[in-house]
């Protein structure tokens, strides 16, 4: 296992959240996860004020079974919000996943079934997986279905992008602007089985990127 580190004090408040490991055994099974810790603060308080307001709301405004109750209402039921998600994603030949504080959320394994760009959304606070697409941009000329997904996502929302087997022969130039435009600085030079993972926010922080070259042409 590699870690990539940088070096400058720039470049260090840069990757301050981020952590990058290179792994595999051989061709073929060589896979990146870019993992993330992505902070998001201001929603999370947000809705914590949400829930301490409707805590301590008059009696009146309490649901009906609480009304006649002279205890205030408990607050055990409401489950605290993370302030951080630890967000790993892995792009290899065999597999794609998405780990979110170490909690799978989505996987795909196998030779070409699923093969291609993965695209998972996230909700910001929560890490709740809200959606989940395949586009095979190797055989298909899916890239336009992408660009639609990508640009349909709302904003804010946490996008987790990798690439399973292949999905660079048909992944035309729009569809790389698309990605390019969430952060990504390895979209114009993704070429044919290299393995790549883009954690981001929907018009908002760039969180990591990985991508390894491919050392076959098979």
């Amino acid at each position: 296992m590699v870690s990539i580190s940088s070096s400058g004090s720039s470049s260090q408040r840069r990757w301050s959240t981020i952590r990058f490991y290179i792994q595999g055994c051989g061709v073929g099974l060589l896979f990146v996860t870019v993992f993330a810790n992505v902070w998001f603060l201001m929603d999370t308080a947000a809705q914590l004020k949400e829930h301490q307001s409707r805590h301590h709301a008059p009696r009146g405004a309490m649901a009906v079974e609480n009304v006649d109750s002279d205890a205030p209402h408990p607050p055990s039921h409401v489950s605290p919000l993370p302030t951080t998600l630890s967000v790993s994603v892995i792009s290899s030949h065999s597999r794609v996943a998405v780990t979110v504080n170490d909690k799978l959320v989505v996987q795909a394994v196998g030779g070409d079934q699923d093969r291609g760009v993965h695209v998972a959304v996230l909700h910001p606070s929560t890490g709740r997986l809200m959606a989940h697409q395949v586009f095979d941009t190797y055989m298909d000329k899916t890239y336009d279905a992408l660009m639609l997904f990508l640009n349909s996502v709302t904003p804010g929302r946490l996008v987790c992008v990798a690439i399973k087997d292949e999905g660079t022969f048909n992944l035309k130039p729009p569809a790389r602007a698309v990605i390019k435009a969430f952060g990504s600085k390895a979209a114009d030079s993704l070429a044919w089985r290299d393995m790549w993972a883009m954690v981001a926010t929907k018009h908002g922080s760039f969180h990591g990127e990985e991508h390894h070259r491919s050392a076959t042409l098979d």
